[in-house]
């Protein structure tokens, strides 16, 4: 059971860094202006809304698809980080 933990904390930290890289690489940001509670909306600058944008690079970037309900929650890092690992798990079951 500790294995599993491990692991499953193992990809959660993978994902999250790389999820960070590519919303700061999307809203033009340095590593140290977000943190995972910060609103993403607040760094809005394009005339596309940041979950959209965040959305569909991650839909790209990891074979995935967001519905509408995960897309409006991804409000903050940390929701952007848990609406992916739900995806990611639902990949994984439909692959089986």
């Amino acid at each position: 059971m500790s294995t599993l933990r491990a692991e499953r904390q193992l990809v959660s930290a993978e994902i999250a860094a790389e999820v960070t890289e590519i919303v700061c690489e999307l809203m033009d940001l340095e590593h140290f202006e977000l943190t995972a509670t910060s609103p993403l909306s607040r760094y809005q600058s394009g005339s596309r809304e940041p979950a959209e944008e965040i959305a569909a690079t991650l839909e790209c970037a990891f074979g995935v698809t967001f519905d509408r309900a995960a897309v409006a929650r991804m409000g903050t890092l940390e929701s952007v980080c848990l609406a992916l690992e739900a995806a990611l798990r639902s990949k994984r079951l439909t692959a089986r």
